[in-house]
């Protein structure tokens, strides 16, 4: 992979460029999957619990346990 490097300058939006080219090797990214723990901060906790309550209810639907719908209405 190659890049280049510049620096900007923030008073006047001037880009200066440092390297023309560098060739760098792509890191080796480790998979993402279940090993990694969930974030815990209140935001992605919050949603992470309503996401939940949300796969419990369609689930609870699913099997026939709906308390909303009217089965004597068919």
């Amino acid at each position: 992979m190659t890049i280049k490097v510049y620096r900007i300058n923030l008073a006047t939006g001037t880009r200066t460029q440092v390297i023309e080219k560098h060739t760098v090797q792509p890191a080796d990214a480790p998979e993402a999957g279940p090993a990694y723990p969930r974030c815990t901060c209140p935001r992605c906790k919050n949603n992470a619990q309503a996401l939940s309550a949300k796969v419990d209810e369609v689930n609870r639907r699913s099997r026939g346990h709906c308390d909303a719908f009217d089965h004597q209405s068919r």
